[in-house]
Protein backbone atom coordinates (compact mmCIF):
# COMPACT_ATOMS: atom_id res chain seq x y z
CA UNK A 1 0.00 0.00 0.00
CA UNK A 2 2.83 2.45 0.93
CA UNK A 3 4.60 1.74 -2.37
CA UNK A 4 1.40 2.36 -4.30
CA UNK A 5 0.78 5.63 -2.46
CA UNK A 6 4.37 6.85 -3.01
CA UNK A 7 4.04 6.03 -6.70
CA UNK A 8 0.79 7.96 -6.79
CA UNK A 9 2.46 10.98 -5.22
CA UNK A 10 5.36 10.90 -7.64
CA UNK A 11 2.94 10.57 -10.56
CA UNK A 12 0.91 13.56 -9.44
CA UNK A 13 3.96 15.67 -8.76
CA UNK A 14 5.20 14.93 -12.30
CA UNK A 15 1.81 15.90 -13.68
CA UNK A 16 1.96 19.04 -11.64
CA UNK A 17 5.33 19.90 -13.10
CA UNK A 18 3.96 19.41 -16.61
CA UNK A 19 0.87 21.46 -15.89
CA UNK A 20 2.69 24.50 -14.63
CA UNK A 21 5.05 26.93 -16.16
CA UNK A 22 8.50 25.95 -14.92
CA UNK A 23 9.14 29.56 -14.06
CA UNK A 24 5.95 30.06 -12.08
CA UNK A 25 7.01 31.67 -8.84
CA UNK A 26 4.34 30.31 -6.46
CA UNK A 27 0.66 29.80 -5.99
CA UNK A 28 -0.21 33.35 -4.96
CA UNK A 29 1.28 34.71 -8.17
CA UNK A 30 -0.28 32.21 -10.59
CA UNK A 31 -3.16 32.58 -12.96
CA UNK A 32 -6.64 31.46 -11.89
CA UNK A 33 -6.45 28.30 -13.96
CA UNK A 34 -3.13 27.38 -12.35
CA UNK A 35 -4.48 28.00 -8.85
CA UNK A 36 -7.47 25.80 -9.61
CA UNK A 37 -5.09 23.03 -10.63
CA UNK A 38 -3.20 23.43 -7.35
CA UNK A 39 -6.44 23.20 -5.38
CA UNK A 40 -7.60 20.23 -7.44
CA UNK A 41 -4.32 18.38 -6.86
CA UNK A 42 -4.40 19.10 -3.10
CA UNK A 43 -7.93 17.75 -2.92
CA UNK A 44 -7.04 14.62 -4.91
CA UNK A 45 -3.81 13.80 -3.03
CA UNK A 46 -5.57 14.22 0.32
CA UNK A 47 -8.74 12.35 -0.57
CA UNK A 48 -6.80 9.40 -2.01
CA UNK A 49 -4.57 9.13 1.06
CA UNK A 50 -5.57 6.46 3.58
CA UNK A 51 -4.15 7.51 6.96
CA UNK A 52 -3.26 5.27 9.89
CA UNK A 53 -4.95 6.93 12.87
CA UNK A 54 -4.61 6.49 16.63
CA UNK A 55 -2.38 7.72 19.47
CA UNK A 56 1.32 7.82 18.44
CA UNK A 57 3.49 5.63 20.68
CA UNK A 58 5.64 8.62 21.70
CA UNK A 59 2.62 10.36 23.25
CA UNK A 60 1.48 7.43 25.41
CA UNK A 61 2.08 7.24 29.14
CA UNK A 62 4.62 4.40 28.96
CA UNK A 63 6.78 6.38 26.53
CA UNK A 64 6.48 9.54 28.63
CA UNK A 65 7.66 7.64 31.74
CA UNK A 66 10.66 6.12 29.95
CA UNK A 67 11.58 9.48 28.45
CA UNK A 68 11.26 11.21 31.82
CA UNK A 69 13.65 8.75 33.45
CA UNK A 70 16.04 9.06 30.50
CA UNK A 71 15.94 12.85 30.21
CA UNK A 72 15.45 13.94 33.81
CA UNK A 73 17.99 16.73 33.50
CA UNK A 74 15.70 18.29 30.90
CA UNK A 75 12.47 17.89 32.88
CA UNK A 76 12.65 20.70 35.42
CA UNK A 77 9.38 22.56 35.58
CA UNK A 78 10.99 25.99 35.47
CA UNK A 79 10.03 29.09 37.44
CA UNK A 80 6.69 30.80 37.75
CA UNK A 81 6.89 34.12 35.95
CA UNK A 82 4.79 36.41 33.78
CA UNK A 83 4.70 33.50 31.35
CA UNK A 84 3.19 31.07 33.84
CA UNK A 85 0.15 31.15 36.14
CA UNK A 86 0.22 30.93 39.90
CA UNK A 87 0.08 27.54 41.58
CA UNK A 88 -3.61 27.95 42.38
CA UNK A 89 -4.52 28.88 38.80
CA UNK A 90 -8.20 28.24 38.05
CA UNK A 91 -8.34 26.20 34.86
CA UNK A 92 -11.98 27.04 34.17
CA UNK A 93 -12.41 29.79 31.59
CA UNK A 94 -15.61 30.03 29.53
CA UNK A 95 -13.96 32.09 26.80
CA UNK A 96 -10.60 32.27 25.11
CA UNK A 97 -9.60 35.91 25.41
CA UNK A 98 -6.70 38.17 24.54
CA UNK A 99 -5.30 40.29 27.36
CA UNK A 100 -3.92 43.73 26.59
CA UNK A 101 -4.54 46.41 23.95
CA UNK A 102 -1.40 45.87 21.81
CA UNK A 103 -1.52 43.23 19.08
CA UNK A 104 2.27 42.84 19.16
CA UNK A 105 2.64 42.41 22.93
CA UNK A 106 -0.46 40.78 24.38
CA UNK A 107 -1.20 37.64 26.38
CA UNK A 108 -4.15 35.30 26.36
CA UNK A 109 -6.10 33.05 28.70
CA UNK A 110 -4.95 30.07 26.64
CA UNK A 111 -1.25 30.34 27.51
CA UNK A 112 -1.51 30.08 31.31
CA UNK A 113 -3.97 27.22 30.91
CA UNK A 114 -1.50 25.38 28.67
CA UNK A 115 1.32 25.98 31.15
CA UNK A 116 -0.88 24.72 33.97
CA UNK A 117 -1.78 21.48 32.15
CA UNK A 118 1.73 20.72 30.93
CA UNK A 119 3.06 21.20 34.46
CA UNK A 120 0.40 18.76 35.68
CA UNK A 121 1.59 16.30 33.02
CA UNK A 122 5.21 16.40 34.11
CA UNK A 123 4.33 16.24 37.81
CA UNK A 124 1.95 13.35 37.19
CA UNK A 125 4.58 11.33 35.35
CA UNK A 126 7.14 12.18 38.04
CA UNK A 127 5.07 10.62 40.87
CA UNK A 128 3.27 8.06 38.71
CA UNK A 129 -0.08 9.63 39.51
CA UNK A 130 -2.14 11.46 36.85
CA UNK A 131 -5.09 12.24 39.11
CA UNK A 132 -4.47 16.02 39.24
CA UNK A 133 -4.15 16.20 35.46
CA UNK A 134 -7.31 14.14 35.05
CA UNK A 135 -9.23 16.35 37.49
CA UNK A 136 -8.31 19.53 35.58
CA UNK A 137 -9.02 17.82 32.25
CA UNK A 138 -12.53 16.76 33.32
CA UNK A 139 -13.33 20.19 34.77
CA UNK A 140 -12.78 21.71 31.35
CA UNK A 141 -15.05 19.14 29.71
CA UNK A 142 -17.83 19.40 32.27
CA UNK A 143 -17.99 23.19 31.93
CA UNK A 144 -17.51 23.39 28.13
CA UNK A 145 -14.59 25.70 28.86
CA UNK A 146 -12.58 27.36 26.09
CA UNK A 147 -15.17 26.63 23.41
CA UNK A 148 -16.14 30.29 22.87
CA UNK A 149 -14.22 33.43 21.97
CA UNK A 150 -14.17 37.09 22.93
CA UNK A 151 -13.15 39.56 20.24
CA UNK A 152 -9.80 41.29 20.69
CA UNK A 153 -9.86 45.02 21.44
CA UNK A 154 -6.38 46.04 20.30
CA UNK A 155 -5.81 49.74 19.76
CA UNK A 156 -3.31 49.11 16.96
CA UNK A 157 -5.17 46.67 14.71
CA UNK A 158 -3.61 46.58 11.20
CA UNK A 159 -6.11 47.50 8.54
CA UNK A 160 -8.51 44.64 7.87
CA UNK A 161 -7.16 42.43 10.69
CA UNK A 162 -9.92 40.14 12.04
CA UNK A 163 -10.95 40.75 15.65
CA UNK A 164 -11.20 36.99 16.20
CA UNK A 165 -7.86 36.21 14.54
CA UNK A 166 -5.74 35.98 17.67
CA UNK A 167 -8.29 34.40 20.07
CA UNK A 168 -9.21 31.75 17.48
CA UNK A 169 -5.57 30.79 17.06
CA UNK A 170 -5.13 30.65 20.86
CA UNK A 171 -8.25 28.53 21.18
CA UNK A 172 -6.70 25.94 18.87
CA UNK A 173 -3.67 25.94 21.14
CA UNK A 174 -6.05 24.91 23.96
CA UNK A 175 -7.40 22.14 21.73
CA UNK A 176 -3.84 20.84 21.22
CA UNK A 177 -3.21 20.93 24.99
CA UNK A 178 -6.41 19.02 25.69
CA UNK A 179 -5.78 16.48 22.93
CA UNK A 180 -2.28 15.71 24.19
CA UNK A 181 -3.64 15.46 27.73
CA UNK A 182 -6.18 12.95 26.43
CA UNK A 183 -3.40 10.89 24.82
CA UNK A 184 -1.51 10.74 28.12
CA UNK A 185 -4.67 9.97 30.12
CA UNK A 186 -6.22 7.51 27.65
CA UNK A 187 -5.69 4.45 29.90
CA UNK A 188 -7.10 6.34 32.89
CA UNK A 189 -10.35 7.45 31.26
CA UNK A 190 -13.61 5.54 31.23
CA UNK A 191 -15.63 5.17 28.03
CA UNK A 192 -18.03 7.80 29.38
CA UNK A 193 -15.17 10.26 29.98
CA UNK A 194 -13.75 9.58 26.51
CA UNK A 195 -17.14 10.34 24.98
CA UNK A 196 -17.31 13.52 27.05
CA UNK A 197 -14.03 14.67 25.50
CA UNK A 198 -15.21 13.81 21.99
CA UNK A 199 -18.38 15.85 22.54
CA UNK A 200 -16.34 18.75 23.91
CA UNK A 201 -14.15 18.70 20.80
CA UNK A 202 -17.13 18.54 18.46
CA UNK A 203 -18.66 21.53 20.23
CA UNK A 204 -15.31 23.32 19.95
CA UNK A 205 -15.21 22.92 16.16
CA UNK A 206 -18.88 23.81 15.79
CA UNK A 207 -18.47 27.00 17.81
CA UNK A 208 -15.20 28.02 16.13
CA UNK A 209 -16.90 27.98 12.73
CA UNK A 210 -19.05 30.90 13.91
CA UNK A 211 -16.06 33.22 14.37
CA UNK A 212 -14.61 34.77 11.23
CA UNK A 213 -10.81 35.00 11.20
CA UNK A 214 -10.61 35.29 7.37
CA UNK A 215 -9.35 31.71 7.06
CA UNK A 216 -11.92 29.07 6.26
CA UNK A 217 -10.70 27.23 3.15
CA UNK A 218 -7.77 26.53 0.83
CA UNK A 219 -8.18 29.69 -1.33
CA UNK A 220 -7.96 31.92 1.76
CA UNK A 221 -4.72 30.17 2.75
CA UNK A 222 -3.29 30.65 -0.75
CA UNK A 223 -4.20 34.35 -0.39
CA UNK A 224 -1.74 34.55 2.54
CA UNK A 225 -4.39 35.15 5.21
CA UNK A 226 -2.61 34.84 8.58
CA UNK A 227 -0.19 32.01 7.67
CA UNK A 228 1.33 31.86 11.16
CA UNK A 229 -2.14 31.66 12.72
CA UNK A 230 -3.18 29.04 10.17
CA UNK A 231 -0.17 26.88 11.08
CA UNK A 232 -1.18 26.74 14.77
CA UNK A 233 -4.71 25.73 13.78
CA UNK A 234 -3.32 22.98 11.53
CA UNK A 235 -1.38 21.47 14.47
CA UNK A 236 -4.53 21.24 16.58
CA UNK A 237 -6.67 19.80 13.79
CA UNK A 238 -3.99 17.26 12.83
CA UNK A 239 -3.45 16.17 16.46
CA UNK A 240 -7.19 15.84 17.08
CA UNK A 241 -7.73 13.95 13.82
CA UNK A 242 -4.83 11.58 14.46
CA UNK A 243 -5.44 10.87 18.15
CA UNK A 244 -9.25 10.81 18.04
CA UNK A 245 -9.36 8.86 14.74
CA UNK A 246 -11.38 11.64 13.14
CA UNK A 247 -10.46 11.12 9.48
CA UNK A 248 -12.46 14.06 8.02
CA UNK A 249 -10.76 16.50 10.41
CA UNK A 250 -7.37 14.89 9.80
CA UNK A 251 -7.76 15.27 6.04
CA UNK A 252 -8.92 18.86 6.41
CA UNK A 253 -5.73 19.56 8.34
CA UNK A 254 -3.67 17.87 5.62
CA UNK A 255 -5.33 19.96 2.89
CA UNK A 256 -4.57 23.13 4.81
CA UNK A 257 -1.00 21.94 5.36
CA UNK A 258 -0.43 21.33 1.64
CA UNK A 259 -1.94 24.72 0.82
CA UNK A 260 0.40 26.33 3.38
CA UNK A 261 3.39 24.70 1.66
CA UNK A 262 2.48 26.60 -1.52
CA UNK A 263 3.61 29.79 0.23
CA UNK A 264 7.21 28.53 0.44
CA UNK A 265 9.24 29.73 -2.54
CA UNK A 266 11.87 27.76 -4.46
CA UNK A 267 14.64 28.98 -2.11
CA UNK A 268 12.78 27.89 1.03
CA UNK A 269 11.52 31.31 2.18
CA UNK A 270 7.92 32.02 3.12
CA UNK A 271 6.67 34.55 0.59
CA UNK A 272 4.57 36.42 3.16
CA UNK A 273 7.51 36.98 5.51
CA UNK A 274 10.32 37.96 3.14
CA UNK A 275 9.95 41.64 3.92
CA UNK A 276 7.79 44.31 5.58
CA UNK A 277 7.80 42.74 9.03
CA UNK A 278 10.02 45.22 10.85
CA UNK A 279 13.11 42.95 11.26
CA UNK A 280 10.93 40.08 12.50
CA UNK A 281 10.96 38.25 9.17
CA UNK A 282 12.86 35.19 10.48
CA UNK A 283 10.95 35.24 13.74
CA UNK A 284 7.76 34.77 11.72
CA UNK A 285 9.48 32.07 9.65
CA UNK A 286 10.30 30.28 12.91
CA UNK A 287 6.78 30.45 14.34
CA UNK A 288 5.15 29.35 11.06
CA UNK A 289 7.59 26.61 10.07
CA UNK A 290 7.72 25.43 13.68
CA UNK A 291 3.98 24.91 13.91
CA UNK A 292 3.91 23.19 10.51
CA UNK A 293 6.69 20.88 11.75
CA UNK A 294 4.58 19.67 14.67
CA UNK A 295 1.69 19.07 12.28
CA UNK A 296 4.09 17.22 9.96
CA UNK A 297 4.85 14.82 12.82
CA UNK A 298 1.21 13.73 13.00
CA UNK A 299 0.99 13.42 9.20
CA UNK A 300 4.18 11.36 8.92
CA UNK A 301 3.09 9.08 11.77
CA UNK A 302 -0.02 8.46 9.70
CA UNK A 303 1.94 7.52 6.59
CA UNK A 304 2.19 10.81 4.67
CA UNK A 305 5.69 12.17 3.72
CA UNK A 306 4.92 15.64 5.04
CA UNK A 307 8.44 17.03 5.60
CA UNK A 308 9.67 16.10 2.13
CA UNK A 309 6.48 16.75 0.17
CA UNK A 310 7.22 19.15 -2.70
CA UNK A 311 4.90 22.00 -3.63
CA UNK A 312 4.37 23.40 -7.14
CA UNK A 313 7.77 25.10 -6.92
CA UNK A 314 9.57 21.90 -6.02
CA UNK A 315 10.11 23.34 -2.56
CA UNK A 316 9.19 21.79 0.79
CA UNK A 317 8.95 22.43 4.50
CA UNK A 318 12.26 20.61 4.89
CA UNK A 319 13.93 23.12 2.57
CA UNK A 320 12.38 25.99 4.51
CA UNK A 321 13.59 24.57 7.82
CA UNK A 322 17.12 24.17 6.47
CA UNK A 323 17.17 27.84 5.44
CA UNK A 324 15.85 28.89 8.84
CA UNK A 325 18.45 26.94 10.82
CA UNK A 326 21.27 28.06 8.54
CA UNK A 327 20.33 31.65 9.35
CA UNK A 328 19.99 31.00 13.09
CA UNK A 329 23.42 29.35 12.97
CA UNK A 330 24.80 32.51 11.31
CA UNK A 331 25.45 30.87 7.96
CA UNK A 332 24.95 32.72 4.64
CA UNK A 333 21.52 32.48 3.00
CA UNK A 334 20.37 33.53 -0.51
CA UNK A 335 18.32 36.51 0.68
CA UNK A 336 19.19 39.96 2.02
CA UNK A 337 17.07 40.58 5.12
CA UNK A 338 16.56 43.77 7.13
CA UNK A 339 19.16 43.71 9.88
CA UNK A 340 19.45 43.11 12.71
CA UNK A 341 16.75 40.44 12.80
CA UNK A 342 14.94 40.19 16.15
CA UNK A 343 15.90 36.65 17.12
CA UNK A 344 16.43 37.08 20.88
CA UNK A 345 13.34 35.06 21.79
CA UNK A 346 14.44 32.19 19.56
CA UNK A 347 18.13 32.06 20.49
CA UNK A 348 17.93 33.15 24.16
CA UNK A 349 14.75 31.61 25.57
CA UNK A 350 14.64 27.84 25.38
CA UNK A 351 11.31 28.02 27.16
CA UNK A 352 8.45 30.35 26.42
CA UNK A 353 4.85 30.22 25.28
CA UNK A 354 5.94 30.50 21.67
CA UNK A 355 8.89 31.60 19.47
CA UNK A 356 11.16 28.83 20.75
CA UNK A 357 12.48 25.89 18.74
CA UNK A 358 10.66 23.34 20.93
CA UNK A 359 9.20 21.93 17.71
CA UNK A 360 12.70 20.72 16.74
CA UNK A 361 12.24 17.66 18.97
CA UNK A 362 9.43 16.46 16.68
CA UNK A 363 11.73 16.84 13.68
CA UNK A 364 14.42 14.88 15.54
CA UNK A 365 11.91 12.06 16.14
CA UNK A 366 11.13 11.92 12.43
CA UNK A 367 14.76 12.38 11.32
CA UNK A 368 17.00 10.98 14.11
CA UNK A 369 20.16 12.04 12.29
CA UNK A 370 18.86 15.62 12.09
CA UNK A 371 18.09 17.55 8.93
CA UNK A 372 21.39 19.48 8.72
CA UNK A 373 24.54 20.30 10.66
CA UNK A 374 23.11 23.71 11.58
CA UNK A 375 19.94 22.09 12.88
CA UNK A 376 21.93 19.77 15.17
CA UNK A 377 24.15 22.60 16.41
CA UNK A 378 21.24 24.88 17.30
CA UNK A 379 19.13 22.10 18.82
CA UNK A 380 21.96 21.00 21.10
CA UNK A 381 22.72 24.59 22.06
CA UNK A 382 19.13 25.46 22.90
CA UNK A 383 18.57 22.24 24.82
CA UNK A 384 21.39 23.27 27.12
CA UNK A 385 21.06 27.02 27.59
CA UNK A 386 20.53 26.59 31.32
CA UNK A 387 19.43 29.43 33.57
CA UNK A 388 20.34 32.77 32.07
CA UNK A 389 20.08 36.23 33.55
CA UNK A 390 16.68 37.79 32.83
CA UNK A 391 15.54 34.57 31.17
CA UNK A 392 12.99 31.87 31.91
CA UNK A 393 15.27 29.34 30.27
CA UNK A 394 16.08 25.99 31.84
CA UNK A 395 17.68 22.91 30.38
CA UNK A 396 15.35 21.44 27.79
CA UNK A 397 12.93 23.02 25.35
CA UNK A 398 9.37 24.03 26.15
CA UNK A 399 6.52 25.77 24.35
CA UNK A 400 2.76 25.94 24.89
CA UNK A 401 1.98 25.88 21.17
CA UNK A 402 4.25 22.88 20.53
CA UNK A 403 2.94 20.58 23.22
CA UNK A 404 4.85 21.45 26.36
CA UNK A 405 8.15 19.96 27.56
CA UNK A 406 9.29 18.52 24.26
CA UNK A 407 12.92 17.70 25.17
CA UNK A 408 11.85 15.96 28.35
CA UNK A 409 9.16 13.78 26.79
CA UNK A 410 10.27 13.31 23.18
CA UNK A 411 14.06 13.29 22.99
CA UNK A 412 15.66 9.89 22.40
CA UNK A 413 19.21 10.85 21.48
CA UNK A 414 20.39 12.28 24.82
CA UNK A 415 22.79 9.94 26.63
CA UNK A 416 23.71 11.10 30.10
CA UNK A 417 24.47 7.89 32.05
CA UNK A 418 28.16 7.63 31.21
CA UNK A 419 28.92 11.32 31.42
CA UNK A 420 27.25 12.51 34.61
CA UNK A 421 29.36 14.82 36.72
CA UNK A 422 29.78 14.17 40.46
CA UNK A 423 27.64 17.22 41.09
CA UNK A 424 24.76 15.88 39.02
CA UNK A 425 25.12 12.41 40.57
CA UNK A 426 24.91 13.96 44.04
CA UNK A 427 21.85 15.99 43.11
CA UNK A 428 20.04 12.94 41.75
CA UNK A 429 21.45 10.30 44.08
CA UNK A 430 18.24 8.53 45.08
CA UNK A 431 15.67 6.44 43.24
CA UNK A 432 11.91 6.54 43.67
CA UNK A 433 10.06 3.30 42.82
CA UNK A 434 7.15 3.51 40.43
CA UNK A 435 5.24 0.35 41.27
CA UNK A 436 2.22 -0.48 43.41
CA UNK A 437 4.27 -2.35 46.05
CA UNK A 438 6.78 0.35 46.93
CA UNK A 439 5.26 3.50 45.50
CA UNK A 440 6.86 6.69 46.77
CA UNK A 441 9.34 5.01 49.14
CA UNK A 442 12.87 5.92 48.01
CA UNK A 443 15.95 3.74 48.14
CA UNK A 444 19.52 4.46 47.12
CA UNK A 445 20.90 3.87 43.67
CA UNK A 446 23.49 1.24 42.98
CA UNK A 447 26.87 1.94 44.51
CA UNK A 448 28.29 3.30 41.29
CA UNK A 449 25.89 6.19 41.77
CA UNK A 450 24.77 6.21 38.16
CA UNK A 451 22.01 3.74 37.38
CA UNK A 452 18.60 3.50 38.97
CA UNK A 453 16.88 0.10 38.62
CA UNK A 454 13.96 -0.40 36.27
CA UNK A 455 10.60 1.16 37.18
CA UNK A 456 12.19 3.96 39.19
CA UNK A 457 12.85 7.63 38.65
CA UNK A 458 15.74 9.83 39.79
CA UNK A 459 15.16 12.24 42.67
CA UNK A 460 17.41 14.53 44.71
CA UNK A 461 18.92 13.64 48.06
CA UNK A 462 16.90 16.41 49.74
CA UNK A 463 13.64 15.17 48.25
CA UNK A 464 14.38 11.65 49.46
CA UNK A 465 14.95 13.00 52.96
CA UNK A 466 11.71 14.98 52.88
CA UNK A 467 9.75 11.91 51.78
CA UNK A 468 11.10 9.83 54.69
CA UNK A 469 10.61 12.57 57.31
CA UNK A 470 7.13 13.61 56.22
CA UNK A 471 5.40 10.73 54.42
CA UNK A 472 7.20 7.78 55.97
CA UNK A 473 8.29 9.03 59.36
CA UNK A 474 6.51 6.17 61.14
CA UNK A 475 8.42 3.69 58.96
CA UNK A 476 11.69 5.30 60.07
CA UNK A 477 10.67 5.18 63.75
CA UNK A 478 9.80 1.49 63.45
CA UNK A 479 13.07 0.39 61.86
CA UNK A 480 15.04 2.53 64.35
CA UNK A 481 13.14 1.07 67.32
CA UNK A 482 13.61 -2.49 66.07
CA UNK A 483 17.29 -1.85 65.20
CA UNK A 484 16.56 -3.03 61.66
CA UNK A 485 18.24 0.10 60.37
CA UNK A 486 21.52 -1.29 61.65
CA UNK A 487 21.24 -4.45 59.57
CA UNK A 488 23.43 -4.22 56.47
CA UNK A 489 21.96 -7.37 54.96
CA UNK A 490 19.77 -4.91 53.08
CA UNK A 491 22.59 -2.72 51.84
CA UNK A 492 20.38 0.32 51.26
CA UNK A 493 20.06 0.76 55.03
CA UNK A 494 23.61 2.06 55.24
CA UNK A 495 22.67 4.75 52.71
CA UNK A 496 19.55 5.50 54.72
CA UNK A 497 21.58 5.95 57.90
CA UNK A 498 23.79 8.45 56.13
CA UNK A 499 20.73 10.29 54.81
CA UNK A 500 18.93 10.74 58.15
CA UNK A 501 21.86 10.99 60.60
CA UNK A 502 21.31 14.71 61.17
CA UNK A 503 17.56 14.34 61.66
CA UNK A 504 17.07 11.08 63.62
CA UNK A 505 18.75 9.56 66.68
CA UNK A 506 19.81 5.95 66.35
CA UNK A 507 22.73 3.86 67.63
CA UNK A 508 24.35 1.09 65.68
CA UNK A 509 27.47 -0.82 66.69
CA UNK A 510 30.33 -0.78 64.26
Amino acid sequence: MKIIFKSFLIFNIVLLGISFNANAKCAFNCKKIERKKIIKLIEKVTNDFQPTLGIPDALKYESYLKAYKRNMKYCELGPWSIHFPKENFDVIEPFVTTIGDNIYSHKSSASPFGSFMFRKMIRGVHVNDLSELKMAFLKVLESDAFTSLKASTFKNFPRGYPVYGEPKMRAHSVLLTMTMSYALLSEELSNKEKLLFKNWGNKFFQNMSKYDDQVSNIPSILNKKGPDRVAVKIIAMAAWGKIMKDEPMFKKALKWYLASLELINKDGFHIHFIKNHKTKEMQYHNSTYGALSVAAYFFEKSGFPALDYKNSNGSSLLKGLNILFEYINKKPIPLKLPEPQKLKQITYHSRSNHNTIAYAEYIKLLRPEGISDSFNVILNKMRNTGKLKNSQSRNGLYSVVHGGYTTCFLSKDIIEKTSLSKDIIEKTSWCLPQNKFQRNIPFHKFEDGIDCPENTIYITKQRALNIFLIKHNSYLDNIIKSKSICDDTFKNYKYLRELIKKNKNFKCSE
